[in-house]
């Protein structure tokens, strides 16, 4: 006799239900990029370097020689992960954005050169995660940090010339710092010799 009912299934709206997972996908690398060392590392115009800063079990270790600036992305660049704009060079954790959803507000986590740095990077809700940091040991000092900010850039060579030009004063620490070619004055030579190691030279 033929069937005069269908086998009993449940509704397609009953299929079970897949929780987020709350850690990162074991199929899926993770890596930080960002402008590291004083260059733009794993991103932008080194953007197919994956990089040797990788995720092994949601933690990495580095020392970053200057201080840096970072972010993360996937494996084959499938997805970058920033934050939502600048967080300022006090916080160590912050929530971190597929960029696709961020869109010009997208920044990176200031990370201090000169220590050990002790990443843990661990899956939020939606497409999210947080990157946090600890340090190990003291800033080394930078040289030529004319203005104490630890790093060495265009801004401390604009202080020695205010200096010079008798808009600013110094510290004695400070000229000690000021006097790069140590010969005991601090003048235009100082400037210069200054202003060449930032040009590269």
């Amino acid at each position: 006799e033929p069937a005069t009912e269908a086998p009993a299934t449940e509704p397609a709206t009953d299929a079970p239900v897949t929780e987020p997972a709350t850690d990162a996908p074991a199929d899926v690398d993770y890596y930080l990029f960002g402008y590291i060392n004083g260059a733009n590392y794993a991103c932008e115009d080194d953007a197919d370097n994956m990089g040797e800063y990788k995720f092994a079990d949601g933690t990495l270790t580095a020392t970053f020689e200057e201080d840096s600036y970072v972010a993360v992305k996937t494996t084959g660049n499938a997805n970058w992960y920033m934050t939502d704009g600048w967080q300022g060079t006090e916080v160590t954790s912050a929530t971190l954005y597929n960029t696709t959803a961020l869109g010009t507000d997208a920044d990176k986590l200031f990370v201090p050169g000169g220590v050990e740095v002790t990443f843990t990077l661990t899956a939020g809700e939606g497409d999210t995660f947080t990157l946090s940091y600890t340090t190990k040991g003291e800033p080394v000092e930078v040289k030529y940090d004319l203005n104490g900010d630890g790093r060495f850039s265009i801004d401390d060579a604009t202080l020695l010339q205010r200096y010079l030009a008798e808009f600013e004063t110094l510290t004695a620490k400070q000229l000690v710092i000021a006097d790069v070619n140590k010969d005991g004055k601090v003048n235009v030579h100082d400037l210069t010799d200054m202003q060449r190691l930032l040009a590269g030279f």
